[in-house]
This record gives structure tokens, C-alpha cells and sequence, in this order.
């Protein structure tokens, strides 16, 4: 649905040329997007640690509980989105560093969203009886609490970001590749290059030829979070592919990769459509489940939820969330 959409749009919109990011890292056009990838790391994995940890005792602790997993910083190759082809376009891999940052270990819960709802911090989640958004409707939106939430829009995901505080925001999309991708290592997914199944992630599979698919591993929706660890990453974080997919903090721009700086800050094009999705959900097949595929979205869906980030390095991109 979220292709569809995708391309819809681009034969809308064409091509936008331009992409002034003041007082962003900007990405070189020479640089050579086959040289080897290679972290780049303090000499000393003990020190590195302990400067970590100094620098995390600047962010202020959260309003509720939040499964924090360190993601140490380092380079990696972003790129390219395998199904961003349409009008022949597709721009190759490009280097990107990314600073360390910690990323929830597991998706936003459908009770965790209830609570902030409670407090009077949330919209309630969006409902199909509003027409405009059919796919919320009760028998396909998540409904058990243990369950990712879905159908919030991206300015829900921000609002909750700022009722738990300490920091927490999106992560951006570069930080999310980097932690689907094994940090830097080249991989295709957060376990390697073996394509998803349902030992590793809630994918929808046929279960042979002839028989229809089956969405969420037989299972027609998403799964509790971490079902299946065998998809996690090194580090691990759960569902980074499957269950549902997630929004970042980036805004989306159609025909080129050209606005994402290459400091691991999201990308900030105004006339941006709508903001950037990552990762697939338990209705969509394995092939298109690769985490370098971009998609977007301007409302709240379906399959849609997100989890949380936050810097743990003052001179983070991102000053604190009020």
C-alpha cells in the first residue's frame, strides 16, 4: 500500500531539484559510494565505554520505563532503496556517520499508548470510522495491548515522545538503517543476508504456491513483541523488520536521497510529503521487507507504529524535546 502510494505521488509531484540544509553536515556528490565501509570507534573499546557512558548522565531520566539498547556510533553505507526505481531512478549507496545513540529495544506498545492517552498527552488512536482512514478500521487495527500500536500519524508518535521525555525522540532514518543493518557491517538485514522468514520476523509468507498469503505468519496481525529472536540485532533490538512498520523523524522527498546529510541527522526539506516510514509490517511479503527501502505515509495507518531514540552525546543533532 505504502509503494503504491509512493509512486503515486512521484508521478504527482515529478522531479524537485534543490536541497539547502543550513547548518547541516552536507554530503559530498565526489565521494566514492563503493569504498570499503569502516567503523570509526574510539582506540580503546574500555574507553569508548566509559566516555559513553559519562556523556549519557546529560540526558534527563524519562517520565516512565523505557528498554533502552546502546547503539555505538560508527559508519556505515546507506543505500540504496531497492525499490525506488520508478522513472529509471535510483541513486547508489552513500557513507554516513552516524553518532552513538540508544534506541528502544522493542516497538511502542498498544498499553504504552494507552497511558499516554490517559494522561491527556495523546490523541486517542485513529479509528475506522473516520473515512479517510478505512485501514484503522477495528478488525484490522491492533487491539491487544501487549500488541505494537498502530494507526497514531507521525505528530501522535511526537507527542509521545515528549510525554516520556528524557530526551526521547524518532530516531532518524539513518539511525534506524544503521541499527537494522548490523552497525556498519554491510548487512542486509539485522541478522545478516538470509532473507526473512517467520523464524526471524512476522512477514506475511505463502505457505505454498497455490495457497493465499498468509499475513502476520499465519496469524493475520502483529505478533508481542520479540516472538521472534532470531531477527534480532547484535545488540538486541526486535522486530526491526516485521510487526510494523516504523516512522523516523525525517521528512520524505521522492526523487533523491539528497537530503539526508550524512552526520546521521534526518532530513528536514520542507515541501517534504509526509514523513518516512522504515521497516515493513506483518502484511507485507520478505522481499519487500529490506531495510534500505523508503517508503512514507501523511497520515496514520495500518501497520504503522513506531519506537523510540534518544542522543547520548551533548552535541547530538537534535537539541532536547520540551
Amino acid at each position: 500500500m505504502r509503494s503504491r502510494l509512493a509512486l503515486s505521488c512521484l508521478a504527482i509531484c515529478g522531479s524537485v531539484f534543490g536541497c539547502e540544509l543550513p547548518g547541516r553536515a552536507a554530503r559530498d556528490p565526489d565521494q566514492n559510494p563503493d569504498s570499503t565501509a569502516r567503523d570509526v570507534f574510539p582506540a580503546s573499546p574500555l574507553d569508548a565505554g566509559r566516555d559513553l557512558d559519562a556523556a549519557t548522565a546529560h540526558v534527563p531520566p524519562t517520565r516512565v520505563p523505557v528498554d533502552w539498547v546502546r547503539i555505538e556510533g560508527g559508519s556505515f553505507m546507506m543505500g540504496p532503496d531497492l525499490l525506488d526505481n520508478s522513472d529509471g531512478f535510483q541513486e547508489p549507496a552513500f557513507r554516513v556517520q552516524v553518532p552513538a545513540f540508544d534506541l528502544m529495544r522493542t516497538e511502542v506498545s498498544v498499553a504504552d499508548y494507552g497511558r499516554c492517552v490517559l494522561g491527556g498527552q495523546c490523541r486517542p488512536r485513529v479509528e475506522g470510522t473516520n473515512p479517510e482512514n478505512p485501514s484503522c478500521a477495528d478488525k484490522y487495527r491492533t487491539t491487544g495491548d501487549a500488541l505494537p500500536v498502530d494507526c497514531v500519524d507521525w505528530e501522535d508518535a511526537e507527542a509521545y515522545a515528549r510525554w516520556v521525555g528524557g530526551e526521547a525522540r524518532l530516531p532518524t532514518q539513518a539511525e534506524w538503517e544503521f541499527a537494522a543493518r548490523g552497525r556498519g557491517q554491510g548487512w542486509t538485514f539485522p541478522w545478516g543476508d538470509d532473507a526473512p522468514t517467520c523464524d526471524r520476523a512476522i512477514v506475511a509468507v505463502y505457505s505454498s504456491p497455490e495457497a493465499p498469503v498468509e499475513n502476520g505468519c499465519g496469524r493475520d496481525s502483529p505478533w508481542p513483541p520479540c516472538s521472534r529472536p532470531g531477527g534480532n540485532s547484535p545488540e538486541g533490538i526486535c522486530d526491526l523488520v516485521g510487526n510494523v512498520a516504523e516512522w523516523t523523524e525525517d521528512k520524505f522527498r521522492p526523487d533523491t536521497t539528497a537530503c539526508i546529510p550524512n552526520d546521521g541527522s534526518p532530513c528536514v526539506w520542507p515541501a517534504g510529503l509526509g514523513h518516512v516510514v522504515r521497516g515493513c509490517d506483518y502484511s507485507t511479503p520478505p522481499n519487500h521487507c529490506v531495510p534500505q527501502i523508503r517508503s512514507f505515509s501523511g497520515r496514520a495507518s495500518r501497520g504503522i507504529g513506531f519506537r523510540l531514540a534518544r542522543p547520548v552525546a551533548p552535541d547530538s543533532w537534535r537539541r532536547p524535546v520540551e
